[in-house]
């Protein structure tokens, strides 16, 4: 079987270029999202829920938060990938989760994958 990720960037190009790296790292893909409801929408209306979640911070001026306690309290492992990285939330609730500074290079994305999956088992 093989795993599937979750990808949510308001900059759409940056979506898909996650998404093209992950395809590369062998995931199936759920999204792409560029708004926080619609982010919403496809994690809820999805059959599988995803093992990854690739995820911006800020998601055209609404804080990604609601979206990852729920993606992260139903066991998926959630990456951070945001040009502002300074969110109390990274020091706390989400201090075991990989923050990737964007621009974020394929190396950066699958170093960040490796960690998730250390760190969240």
């Amino acid at each position: 079987m093989t795993d599937s990720a979750f990808v949510i960037d308001d900059e759409i190009f940056i979506a898909l270029d996650i998404e093209n790296h992950l395809v590369d790292l062998g995931f199936d893909i759920i999204g792409p999202a560029s708004k926080l409801d619609e982010g919403f929408d496809i994690i809820n209306e999805s059959s599988e829920k995803p093992d990854i979640a690739v995820m911006d911070i800020n998601i055209g001026g609404d804080l990604v938060w609601p979206l990852a306690r729920k993606l992260h309290d139903e066991g998926t492992k959630v990456i951070f990938i945001s040009a502002n990285c300074n969110h109390k939330e990274l020091d706390t609730e989400f201090k075991d989760c990989p923050v990737v500074d964007k621009p974020a290079s394929y190396e950066n994305i699958a170093d960040a994958i490796e960690l998730a999956r250390e760190n969240l088992g």
